[in-house]
């Protein structure tokens, strides 16, 4: 199945194979994955694997933050 990582910035090969670790080790994601960038995230990144979404991005967190305060 393909996977989708999103990046705030483009990703470095030594990012991209640690997003990579990260996507087969928490969602079983495997092969070349399609890349994509989107500044909103601020920092970090997000994988999408099927229905499953790993969201590791500084504006998830910020919102996180939001929500528990308000």
């Amino acid at each position: 199945m393909n996977y989708t990582i999103t990046s705030a910035t483009k990703l470095s090969s030594s990012n991209l194979k640690t997003a990579q670790d990260v996507a087969k080790a928490k969602l079983g994601a495997s092969g070349t994955p399609k890349l994509e960038v989107d500044s909103s995230l601020i920092a970090g990144v997000r994988i999408l694997y099927g229905s499953s979404l790993l969201d590791l991005s500084l504006a998830a967190r910020i919102d996180s933050i939001k929500n528990s305060i308000s």
